[in-house]
């Protein structure tokens, strides 16, 4: 995902990042459970909402991409495989030992932006 981030807009971390924690108010085992995306406000999103908050912050075409979500049905099939793929990560092509680890990233928003929600990515 950094790759496309051509502005810089995203930061990801592991959850096990010194005062990572204490700074967004979640805890190690709601890390380890699943991705998170965090807004400097606070604002929180968790795993497939955590994804599309975080291709929404890329704009353009992954913009576009993210809006599927908010589409009747496509949110339940998209958390569907997000909780198929989290369970089977340390199985799929390209894992590594960080899978089988069960080591998800909390994604941050730039803090130079602030966007206003209600929740829903």
């Amino acid at each position: 995902m950094l790759r496309w981030d051509r502005h810089a807009r995203i930061e990801v971390l592991p959850y096990q990042t010194p005062g990572l924690l204490e700074r967004t108010g979640l805890t190690a085992a709601q890390c380890a459970e699943a991705a998170w995306f965090v807004y400097p406000d606070g604002r929180q999103y968790r795993a497939a909402a955590a994804i599309n908050r975080a291709l929404h912050e890329l704009g353009g075409m992954w913009r576009l991409l993210a809006l599927f979500y908010r589409m009747p049905g496509i949110r339940h099939l998209e958390d569907a495989a997000y909780r198929w793929v989290a369970r089977n990560r340390h199985r799929l092509p390209g894992a590594s030992a960080a899978c089988a680890a069960s080591s998800p990233s909390t994604l941050h928003r730039s803090p130079e932006v602030n966007h206003s929600s209600n929740g829903q990515a």
